[in-house]
């Protein structure tokens, strides 16, 4: 199994206020392509069954934070 890491960068005021790089090819993002953030939420734990409320979360996290919203606890 190969292993992956994952870096998430802030960056306040900006137009892209999050930066999400992986090591790896991850082509499953694809399917966000276009939709709207209510979409996207609602793939979300589709793509990912094995920890699809992490995933929710976090997915919940970075909309929060580029669109400029404080992220819910």
């Amino acid at each position: 199994m190969q292993s992956a890491a994952i870096s998430v960068e802030c960056f306040p005021g900006q137009a892209r206020p999050v930066g999400i790089r992986i090591d790896r090819p991850v082509h499953a993002a694809r399917v966000f392509e276009g939709k709207s953030p209510s979409q996207v939420l609602q793939l979300v734990p589709v793509l990912f069954a094995i920890c699809g409320a992490a995933q929710t979360v976090a997915a919940s996290h970075a909309i929060a934070a580029a669109t400029g919203e404080k992220p819910t606890p």
